[in-house]
C-alpha cells in the first residue's frame, strides 16, 4: 500500500488481518489513507468502539479460521467460531436474565469460559471449575505448536480469561467436580463443558511413545 500511495493521487485503502494497533501505525506513518477490516469485525462488531475507548483487551480476537468465508462460498448463513451471535436473529442477543441464578460451569476451556462469560453478562452468579491448574483447555496444547495460528489461540485464551475475571466469575482451578460436590453446592444450573473425546484413527504405531495426541 505504501508503494502504491507513492505513485497515485487517489486515496489508498489497505487490508489484511490488521489489528487496531497495526492499523493505527499504518495511518500515522502515512502508508495508507484508510484501513479495512472484515473478519475482525465479524468476530467483534464493537471493535471500533472498544478501540476508540482504549479497551483493546475487551476486543474478541479473530482466529482467521476462514469458517465465515467458507460458509459464504457455500451460500450458507454467515457464522463465526468466536461470535456465536453472528448470523442469528435478535434471539441471540445477550439480555439480562429475568431471574438471577446460581450457575456452575464445569470445564475451563474455550466453551466453558464462553458459557461463564455469557451467564455473567446476563447477571447470574457464576462459578467455573477447571481440574487443571490453568484455564484454556486444549487451546493451550494447540498454542504450543509453532505455526501461523499459535498466537491466535493464545489471544483467545487471554481474551476469555480477561472477560470472565472482569465480570466477577468465581474461578476454581485444580478442582475436579463430581455429583456429590454438585449436590453440596446446590446450584440452579450446571453447564458441563469438560471437552470431547478425540477420535483415534487406527494407524499402525499410533500408540507408540513417540506419538503425541490430545488424548494423552
Amino acid at each position: 500500500a505504501a508503494r502504491i500511495k507513492e505513485v497515485v493521487s487517489i486515496p489508498v485503502i489497505t487490508v489484511g488481518r490488521l489489528d487496531p494497533e497495526t492499523g493505527e501505525d499504518i495511518l500515522r506513518q502515512g502508508k495508507a489513507d484508510f484501513i479495512a477490516m472484515q473478519r475482525r469485525l465479524i468476530a467483534d462488531p464493537e471493535l471500533p468502539n472498544k478501540a476508540a475507548e482504549g479497551r483493546l483487551e475487551d476486543i474478541a480476537p479473530c482466529l482467521a479460521c476462514m469458517a465465515c468465508h467458507a460458509l459464504l462460498e457455500q451460500h450458507d448463513y454467515l457464522r463465526c467460531r468466536i461470535n456465536a451471535a453472528m448470523g442469528g436473529t435478535q434471539d441471540f442477543a445477550i439480555k439480562p436474565a429475568a431471574e438471577k441464578k446460581k450457575v456452575v460451569v464445569i470445564g475451563g476451556g474455550p466453551s466453558g469460559m464462553e458459557a461463564a462469560r455469557v451467564a455473567a453478562i446476563r447477571g447470574h452468579e457464576v462459578t467455573l471449575y477447571e481440574k487443571e491448574p490453568r484455564l484454556g483447555g486444549l487451546l493451550n496444547l494447540a498454542a504450543i505448536v509453532k505455526y501461523g495460528k499459535s498466537q491466535d489461540f493464545e489471544d483467545m485464551v487471554r481474551y476469555l480469561k480477561t472477560q470472565i475475571a472482569k465480570l466477577g466469575v468465581n474461578i476454581k482451578l485444580g478442582k475436579a467436580v463430581d455429583s456429590s460436590a454438585i449436590s453440596e453446592m446446590k446450584p440452579d444450573v450446571v453447564l458441563v463443558a469438560a471437552g470431547g473425546i478425540p477420535v483415534m484413527p487406527e494407524i499402525p504405531g499410533i500408540q507408540s511413545r513417540n506419538v503425541i495426541s490430545t488424548s494423552k
